[in-house]
């Protein structure tokens, strides 16, 4: 639902008169496009009560199998043609999960809440190319098949819970905790130009990474009068990534595997984060909420090749206005310090998709930035929706990005300071002003300004990957009387650009519609069919290499590739027990 300036989610737990009973929901769907993929999902859940006991068990577990069509064009530094790939790519995976989370009721305003979670995602991917290049006579000939495999497998589970109990009418007191594991095992192998029937990898690549996180936290609240509240607390984490990279090239006919930096390693964390937080409401019109965070960490890198440990301090407060103008219309002002969590994958290399190796860096720092944000929002009158106005301003300090590790060898580090601004407007109307009421319509515009200095060429630009623009329109129509809806998304968003050590990858604007319509049959069951990218046929990149780097200017050679999608279709059942 909204609330005010921000979405908000919103139990309803019946005190009364659901004792003993239980419900559940099922949805059910397949999708398929012109390509022939068939994709399988279902969810089940039920819950219900066992006197002071509440329970919740939830199942999903899914199958797809997805062939994409790509080609990929090459091009030396001259725009000569050079080769072409055409790939038949068979994507294929299950994936399954199951949630379970109990209540136990102490009284009415105790509870102890226990929460787990288990998920298993098994993908495999394999690509079938034909190669085409020019013969004597420039005629497009083909001149042999390529392979590729990768496959992926990751099970997790999580497990949590947390206790929550008055001290008196004013006074809470509250205790969370948390511990979460998965597994990332992956390979990706590749043969381009197969001689004979067999194919014999050109190169392997082996990944495994085992995160786990553990959290403690505990908060007292403070209702100190009508208009205050406090609440202080602390938390303390215990993070730790092991992480391990194995690459193989072929050499006079072997698979040789070859040294790499940071390959092989350990992460290890230890943080507190400290808080108090305040609101204080300044009669009817007026609200000011303070905080103060306070964060010390210690990291600890360890391997074969690198001992590292590092501390680090911050403080970072925070203060939220909100001004009720009228009972329509808002002002929020806010002024915020945030450091962002690293990234312990930035800490060990890895492979990217495009088969080349991503170093690791251990003297990578957290990202900080101030940011000042205005919202204005405006209700309209008799129910007719809202108009919302948001714009940000960032400045960012060690802004993480794409530099150069090793001579040859780019991975992610801080590229120094950044700034960024957004400018959005959101709207929602209700269109009862020409007699229709239950149609709704949501357009949305973001405009985003961003800087960083690139750190291969000195030169100012974009974040790595941002878009400058994204509009969105949001259509949908309820028709009660015959328990019909109806709807239709579209999104644009603008041109992207990834800028690394010797290579620039672009990707062109995207435009997406789609559209659906559901209808409610017999006993609650509700029909859904949706039609998704109708308009996006395409994808697909511009990759330009250089000679001594991005810097020098000079362009050895270009790949484009395109991909096709085609148009997807969706049939769900959903109803409730």
């Amino acid at each position: 639902i909204k609330v005010s300036s921000n979405d908000g989610l919103i139990n309803i737990v019946l005190k009364e008169g659901a004792e003993g009973s239980g419900s559940g929901s099922w949805d059910l769907g397949i999708r398929t496009n012109a390509f022939k993929n068939f994709d399988q999902n279902g969810k089940a859940s039920y819950g219900s009560s066992l006197g002071k006991l509440d329970y919740m068990l939830s199942v999903l577990v899914g199958w797809y199998a997805n062939p994409v069509p790509q080609s990929e064009t090459f091009f030396d530094g001259a725009g000569n043609f050079q080769r072409r790939l055409d790939e038949e790519i068979d994507q294929h995976g299950s994936n399954y999960e199951t949630t379970a989370n109990l209540v136990y009721n102490i009284s009415d305003d105790t509870a102890l809440r226990l929460n787990g979670q288990y998920s298993k995602n098994r993908d495999s991917s394999t690509n079938e190319g034909t190669i085409f290049e020019p013969d004597m006579l420039d005629n497009i000939v083909e001149t042999g098949n390529s392979h590729r495999f990768s496959t992926s497998k990751v099970p997790a589970w999580e497990i949590g819970g947390d206790f929550e109990t008055p001290f008196s009418d004013s006074v809470t007191f509250k205790l969370l905790g948390l511990y979460s594991y998965n597994h990332n095992t992956s390979s990706q192998r590749e043969d381009f130009l197969i001689e004979g029937t067999t194919p014999e990898d050109d190169f392997l690549f082996i990944f495994d990474s085992i995160p786990t996180e553990k959290i403690a936290r505990t908060s007292v609240t403070w209702q100190l009068n009508g208009n205050h509240s406090l609440e202080i607390g602390s938390e303390m984490a215990l993070n730790e990534l092991q992480s391990r990279l194995q690459f193989f090239e072929l050499e006079n006919g072997v698979l040789v595997e070859r040294d790499i930096a940071t390959a092989n390693t350990t992460i290890k964390e230890t943080r507190n984060e400290s808080f108090i937080i305040h609101s204080w409401k300044l009669g009817s019109h007026v609200t000011i909420d303070s905080q103060l965070f306070t964060e010390w960490s210690k990291i600890k890198q360890s391997g074969v090749d690198v001992a590292r440990s590092r501390t680090f301090f911050f403080l970072k407060p925070t203060v939220d206005l909100r001004y009720n103008i009228t009972s329509d219309d808002q002002l929020q002002l806010s002024i915020r310090r945030v450091v962002r969590q690293l990234n312990f994958s930035d800490f060990a290399s890895s492979a990217s998709d495009d088969d080349q190796v991503v170093a690791g860096n251990s003297e990578i720092r957290p990202e900080k930035y101030w940011e000042v944000e205005v919202v204005f929002e405006h209700r309209l009158p008799n129910d007719g929706g809202r108009i919302k106005l948001d714009s940000y301003y960032r400045r960012w300090e060690d802004r993480i990005d794409r530099i150069e590790i090793a001579p040859g060898i780019s991975g992610r580090g801080n590229a120094g300071p950044g700034t960024q601004f957004e400018a959005a407007i959101e709207g929602s109307f209700r269109m009862g002003m020409i007699g229709l009421p239950d149609l709704v319509i949501e357009p949305s515009a973001r405009l985003v300004y961003t800087r960083v200095r690139d750190q291969f060429t000195g030169l100012k630009r974009r974040f790595n990957g941002w878009w400058p623009y994204r509009a969105a329109i949001n259509i949908r129509h309820d028709i009660s009387s015959l328990g019909v809806s109806y709807g239709i998304n579209f999104f644009r968003s603008g041109h992207r650009r990834f800028n690394d050590i010797d290579e620039t990858i672009d990707f062109p604007l995207q435009n997406r519609l789609d559209i659906f319509v559901e209808k409610q049959l017999f006993k609650g069951i509700v029909l859904r069919i949706d039609a998704f990218n109708l308009n996006l046929r395409q994808g697909g990149r511009e990759r330009n290499f250089y000679a001594a780097g991005i810097a020098s200017g000079v362009l050895t050679s270009r790949e484009i590739r395109t991909r096709s999608f085609g148009r997807v279709f969706e049939i769900r059942l959903r109803g409730a027990f």
